[in-house]
């Protein structure tokens, strides 16, 4: 066995080890939530934390995707500092835009809604938080030191949705209560994280000059696709829920949710146990011009994905009664018809991950961008006359059908790269 396979197989196993527990600790977490919370309340809790994840994926994540982009090109001058100081120079930039828009639409919106304003308060403090976090996962994610990544990954998995029920047994089911949990995991993840864990790119750099702003040049020309894919992508993935929040209300929101919460996880930790594995390998060979090395690390990051979604799918199908009986509690077991048709639509989205990132990997961002608003559109065309139509049910009808325009669109730009087949 060469030393290279050793070494992916060892950084497999923590990814895997990771996501194992975190996949763990998101079933018991769902189970323990549905149990102490109305699907009102989880509803609402889902939105706030939707839109969350959008502002994150629109102003945070294309750095982040660019420093792990840049990373190894970096790392051979021996310049990581430099990364890392214009990274965190955008980053700083893009974090106190997003917080004062944050706290100013959730002013509007609780004036409109009536929702409790602590509850943006609380996000924009989540969201600092998670910014320095993620920026240093994205590093070591890069640098493939795979266990500590394993490590926050479980223990964030673990201490979210206990902190939360801690937090709703002291001061009642509230969205807020739910929120104040995820922050205390969040601020004591930080806090091990800068006390007792090296970091990449700590250390002196060279004084500002030319190559700064080289570096943000090709910062600025990776990242700026990004963003609207990120806008793309959360229409794909969360539009629905508002669409059927709007239509229907919160607590089809939280029957739709938690079904959807439960079916989706395990084809994410597929998708990032084969990506977390595989993808820094092919990343580095197409920085350093390796084609086989590339073209193996794809085939064999595409192919196990597909096998572990193909698997996940069967097990849903045969098993969703029981699979809804043991992880949701009584009240929200009606959703588990939806499950069948979110396996698929979540196998086919693990797929596209790759495809998203060989793409990404030869800076053709508008090709990305295009494939996902492509997908983003034909979200929105199917979810709201389904979800009128149908109810819940309609928009787990229209997920495997948006991800598969996706899934399509990539694969066609993928054959017509300009680069060796495969790569």
């Amino acid at each position: 066995m060469t030393s290279l396979r050793r070494q992916i197989l060892s950084e497999g196993g923590w990814v895997l080890a990771g996501y194992a527990a975190n996949t763990a600790a998101s079933l018991v977490g769902l189970r323990l939530l549905t149990s102490y919370l109305a699907p009102e309340v989880y509803g609402t809790v889902s939105l706030l934390l939707g839109v969350l994840m959008l502002s994150q994926h629109v102003f945070i994540a294309p750095f982040q995707q660019a420093a792990f982009r840049f990373y190894s090109e970096v790392q051979q001058r021996h310049d990581l500092p430099r990364l890392r100081r214009v990274v965190v120079r955008y980053l700083q930039r893009a974090a106190s835009a997003l917080l004062a828009l944050l706290l100013a639409g959730g002013l509007a919106f609780s004036a409109w809604k009536g929702t409790a304003y602590v509850c943006f308060v609380m996000l924009g403090a989540i969201l600092l938080v998670q910014v320095m976090r993620s920026f240093e996962h994205t590093l070591f994610w890069a640098a493939r030191r795979q266990r500590p990544i394993a490590l926050f990954q479980a223990a964030d998995a673990w201490a979210k949705p206990l902190l939360a029920i801690a937090a709703v047994i002291a001061f009642g089911a509230s969205p807020q209560a739910v929120l104040s949990g995820h922050l205390v995991a969040e601020i004591g993840g930080l806090a091990v994280l800068l006390a007792f864990v090296p970091r990449e790119g700590r250390g002196p750099a060279e004084p500002p000059g030319p190559e700064d702003a080289e570096l943000a040049r090709g910062i600025r020309s990776y990242a700026w696709p990004v963003a609207p894919m990120a806008i793309a992508n959360w229409i794909s993935n969360l539009s629905d829920r508002y669409i059927i929040g709007a239509l229907i209300g919160p607590a089809g929101v939280g029957l739709y949710a938690a079904s959807y919460g439960l079916v989706s996880q395990p084809f994410i930790s597929a998708q990032a146990v084969t990506g977390g594995t595989l993808s820094p390998v092919y990343f580095s060979a197409v920085s350093a011009n390796d084609g086989a090395l590339a073209r193996k690390a794809f085939r064999s990051w595409f192919l196990g994905t597909l096998a572990l979604c193909a698997a996940g799918v069967v097990g849903v199908l045969l098993l969703r009664d029981w699979i809804a009986w043991m992880f949701l509690a009584e009240q929200y077991r009606g959703g588990s018809p939806l499950m069948p048709w979110i396996a698929v639509g979540y196998a086919i989205a693990a797929l596209n991950h790759p495809l998203t990132l060989r793409l990404q990997a030869h800076m053709r961002g508008v090709e990305v961008m295009l494939s996902h608003g492509a997908g983003a559109v034909a979200s929105i065309a199917l979810t709201l006359p389904l979800v009128w139509r149908f109810g819940i049910a309609g928009a787990a009808v229209a997920c495997p059908c948006y991800f598969a325009v996706v899934f399509a669109a990539l694969a066609w730009f993928g054959r017509r790269s300009a680069t060796p087949a495969g790569q």
